[in-house]
């Protein structure tokens, strides 16, 4: 699925687990609420390009699901969203799950198979059927600003 590319987030969960309102994974019945800090403010053509990246790369990666998240290391929100993600508008947490450890460490964060990986909840992965995640934080100037993550159901 995504050996050597990197990662988006998107939405579209089980009704028995779904990602948090920090933006990790947890079970809930209800998935992530937006925040009010959804990409359809940030302005026309520019979110329907951030969109049709979203789902490119979650196309090119074979993933189900892929997301981009728009802020900094102190404060991200996840903008555009394709199959299996989190909402636009859910927060990405700094200090828990895959997402976190990027937004700390501005470092591409890969797993490749849920079922193994002490960073993630196995449970929670099952019942979201994601089996591998690929994260990539995209830096301006040094500094990020971004996050673009793929999930897939497949184990790499």
């Amino acid at each position: 699925m995504m050996a050597n590319s990197r990662s988006v987030q998107q939405s579209s969960t089980p009704e028995s687990a779904t990602w948090s309102s920090d933006g990790a994974l947890a079970r809930s019945k209800n998935s992530a609420s937006a925040s009010g800090r959804d990409g359809a403010q940030t302005g026309g053509q520019h979110v329907k390009g951030v969109q049709a990246a979203a789902e490119r790369a979650a196309r090119v990666t074979g993933a189900q699901g892929a997301a981009i998240a728009f802020g900094d290391a102190s404060a991200m929100w996840c903008c555009a969203s394709f199959g299996k993600a989190p909402e636009i508008g859910a927060p990405v947490s700094s200090t828990a799950g895959l997402s976190g450890i990027c937004l700390r460490t501005s470092e591409i964060v890969q797993c490749d198979d849920t079922e193994v990986d002490p960073r993630v909840d196995a449970v929670v992965c099952r019942e979201l059927g994601l089996r591998s995640v690929l994260i990539v934080p995209v830096l301006v100037d040094g500094n990020l600003r971004a996050l673009i993550e793929v999930f897939s159901s497949k184990p790499q």
